[in-house]
């Protein structure tokens, strides 16, 4: 049982990490600058798609259970068990708690209800949204993020993995007129789509 807490310590740290060095920026520079016009129609909030968020809740709760009876059988000793299971429901945690809000002066990402990123939208240039691959774009993968390019050549990330494709697009199209240059997938033949 040792073992398996180890396993799901290291493919924790190994999911966060490929979320930060699988991304590659596109050759075309069209994606920086394809902001055409600014208008916040409305306040626009982004919250995790319900049907992932039910799956994620349901599948991190099984997840903690079974982890819990199996080290409970087998005598881990307690601060291993529960801090595998405080692990996974930090994990779920992080997940349900991201939001995107975009009023009239900033786009603002946050996270566990602590962890903010706020970019003012007079300073964005140019949104698209990347992903390793086009399975893990409909996969919800930590490797989904939405890359803002701001006019002072800096980039932000945000991490799409609980979001809805069609709404963030929608977000984009609405409120930053981006028709064009908006996905980008990264593939091993390094298309664009």
């Amino acid at each position: 049982m040792y073992v398996v807490s180890a396993i799901i310590v290291v493919l924790t740290i190994l999911n966060y990490m490929f979320s930060i060095i699988l991304y590659k920026e596109p050759d075309d520079n069209e994606y920086f600058s394809n902001v055409r016009q600014i208008s916040v129609v409305n306040n626009r909030y982004l919250f995790p798609e319900p049907r992932y968020a039910l799956f994620a809740s349901i599948m991190s709760g099984l997840m903690i259970g079974i982890y819990l009876a199996l080290a409970n059988y087998y005598g881990v000793i307690s601060s291993i068990k529960w801090s595998v299971a405080f692990l996974i429901f930090l994990c779920y945690l992080v997940e349900m708690s991201r939001k995107i809000t975009l009023d009239e002066d900033t786009l603002t990402s946050s996270k566990l209800f602590l962890f903010k990123k706020k970019i003012p939208i007079n300073k964005i240039e140019g949104m698209y949204v990347y992903s390793y691959n086009k399975k893990w774009l409909k996969q919800h993968a930590l490797t989904t993020k939405l890359v803002i390019a701001e006019s002072e050549g800096k980039k932000d990330k945000i991490i799409l993995s609980s979001f809805s494709n069609k709404k963030v697009f929608a977000m984009m199209k609405d409120n930053f007129n981006i028709v064009d240059h908006k996905l980008f997938v990264q593939k091993n033949d390094d298309k664009v789509e």
